[in-house]
Parts: structure tokens; sequence; C-alpha cells
């Protein structure tokens, strides 16, 4: 075989590989790697600017906001950027998206995204949560949070909302909400 022969083989090994691994990771945590749309990260980010993100003291204390399955890494860039002072920080378990995202996220100061199971994690000083998942595991991310979050933490779910609790606000676009909860 040539050379050309050999990264074209290369290529395609490293295809099957990524969507094996994309596929896998569906079916272990029933949730594939959806970009969110700029209309949702919007959202998000105004549903946030509303919150005690933005009150007159808190800017002096950054706080930490957590993106449960941080996917491609775009819902993670609008949240640093928009809040500068403030640490994001993502989760993702499946490995494509995971470095995908940290190769996004790699000049962002503010950003650190963990490959990590963010049903094992703790989530210490949260000043906010942000999660774009499925509706499958949102009743075991409820019953996560209700553990870890402390007393009106904002939580922002994209397009899957939590099926026991009533959204303190809510955005709708063309397509599904964003929806914003207090803890």
């Amino acid at each position: 075989m040539v050379l050309s022969e050999w990264v074209n083989v290369a290529a395609a090994v490293l295809v099957m590989a990524g969507f094996i691994s994309i596929l896998f990771y569906q079916l272990l945590t029933g949730v594939p790697p959806m970009p969110s749309r700029a209309v949702e990260r919007q959202a998000a980010v105004q549903l946030l600017s509303e919150t005690s993100l933005c009150a007159q003291s808190f800017p002096s204390q950054p706080g930490v906001i957590y993106e449960l399955g941080s996917g491609w890494g775009g819902l993670a860039l609008a949240l640093a950027r928009a809040f500068p002072n403030h640490q994001v920080i993502g989760m993702e378990l499946s490995w494509l998206p995971f470095w995908v995202s940290r190769i996004r996220c790699r000049k962002q100061k503010n950003v650190l995204i963990c490959r990590k199971d963010f049903l094992r994690a703790e989530l210490p000083n949260a000043a906010a949560v942000v999660c774009y998942l499925m509706m499958g595991p949102m009743p075991k991310l409820e019953a996560h949070l209700n553990r870890c979050l402390k007393k009106g933490v904002p939580v922002v779910s994209l397009a899957f909302w939590f099926r026991g609790r009533t959204p303190d606000q809510a955005f709708a676009s063309s397509g599904p909400g964003v929806a914003l909860y207090f803890w």
C-alpha cells in the first residue's frame, strides 16, 4: 500500500472509532451529543442574567457555573463570554465531544472542560447550573441536584424540563423552550 492509501485507511478508522464512541456513550447515558442552537444559548444567558449572577454585589465574588453534559462546547463558550467573572466548568462523559469541546474552549480562560459523569460529581460552590440533556436522565439529575445544590441556586434547562418542578421563568422560542428553576 502507498502512503495515501494508509492515510485513507487511518482516516476511516478514526471516523469509525468516533462514531462507535458516540454511539456507545449515547447508549450508556441516553443522551446524544447535540449542539445547542444560538437562540437557546442566548435564552440561557438571558435567564441567568436576570438572576443573582448579575446582582450588584455578586460580580466581586466570582462563582462557578456548571454546564452538565457540555457536548461540543458551544454553550460553555457562550456562558463564559457572558459571565467573564465566573468560572464555567463543563462536564462531558463521551470522549469525542469532550476533546472537541476542550479544543474549542482552550483560549477561553474561564472555561474548564472535564471528562466526568455529572451524576457522580459534587457541585461545590455552584452559582448556577445549566444543562441540555434528554427527557430520560432528567429525573436522575433532579434527584442529584436535590442532594448537592444549596437552596436558591438557579438551574437552566434547555429543551428538556424537570417533570417534578414548575419553571420559575421560561423562554419560548421556535421549538423547545428554555426553563429557569430556583433550587
